[in-house]
């Protein structure tokens, strides 16, 4: 289920609900905040969604479930199906915790980001999403946010390795991303 969709330019964007975004009400995000990010030696285009977790009304399933961010060619056709450029899944609490978790015991078992503002995590109601191309590359792209489950994101991987879009290494890697974010719910 599509939660936002965004025309990208190529740099920083940060996006804010307010009176006249009625979509953004309804599903109970605040906000969108797009930055670039290098880690190691890889630049991301990194997605944070500020949810809003204290509407009465609201999705809280949206705090943990598996959502992904989608950077995508515009369809030529109306009907058509975007082109993926990259896509990245958004982490969540538990998430995190678990990796700060390793980190504190010094082990590194879990594939993932761990973000920390003055030495504290983020709050729960924040999510993140490293889409691995540089945010100066998505000039004229769209970005995409939209709610999954574990078993749509298995499917896709399959899928696209199925037609060959993807090799095995890039299969098993995103299996295992699938398995680590969302452990609780692929069991």
């Amino acid at each position: 289920m599509a939660l936002l969709k965004f025309s990208l330019t190529g740099a920083g964007h940060r996006f804010h609900s307010d009176a006249t975004s009625g979509v953004v009400e309804q599903i109970g995000v605040l906000g969108v905040d797009i930055s670039p990010r290098t880690v190691g030696e890889s630049n991301y285009t990194v997605v944070q969604v500020l949810l809003d977790d204290e509407r009465p009304d609201g999705d809280l399933s949206l705090l943990s479930c598996p959502l992904v961010a989608e950077v995508t060619r515009p369809a030529i056709v109306e009907e058509a199906e975007p082109d993926v450029v990259a896509s990245a899944l958004f982490d969540h609490d538990e998430f995190r915790q678990k990796l700060l978790e390793e980190q504190n015991a010094g082990e590194s078992i879990t594939r993932g980001v761990l973000v920390l503002n003055d030495g504290e995590l983020p709050p729960r109601w924040t999510r993140l999403a490293f889409v691995p191309i540089p945010l100066r590359l998505t000039a004229g792209l769209d970005l995409r946010i939209y709610r999954s489950s574990v078993e749509e994101l298995l499917e896709g991987v399959e899928s696209a390795f199925a037609a060959g879009r993807i090799n095995e290494a890039e299969r098993l890697n995103l299996l295992t991303s699938i398995e680590q974010h969302h452990s609780d719910d692929s069991k």
